[in-house]
């Protein structure tokens, strides 16, 4: 691979989509594991260690299918990012 590390493990959220209405951000979904709610902390304050190490200000998030969570991580790393006072979007 690239020898990139790995800066958090996310389990995965599955959520039941409604006709009328999408489903809530996990991270503000009180029926979803803690274990999200804190993995998505930790590369919160991973990605920000590692954009000041690196002195970046951009993150890039992508994937190599679709499906695989990226606008749910996505949202819910700028939603910590802002919860810390961090910019976001």
């Amino acid at each position: 691979m690239m020898n990139l590390p790995c800066l958090a493990e996310l389990p995965v959220v599955v959520q039941k989509v409604r006709k009328k209405h999408t489903a809530p951000s996990p991270i503000w979904n009180r029926s979803v594991s803690p274990w999200f709610s804190e993995n998505m902390e930790t590369l919160q304050l991973r990605v920000t260690k590692a954009l000041e190490d690196l002195g970046g200000k951009t993150l890039l998030a992508t994937n190599a299918v679709p499906g695989e969570g990226k606008s749910v991580v996505a949202l819910n790393l700028a939603a910590e990012l802002a919860r810390r006072g961090k910019r976001s979007f």
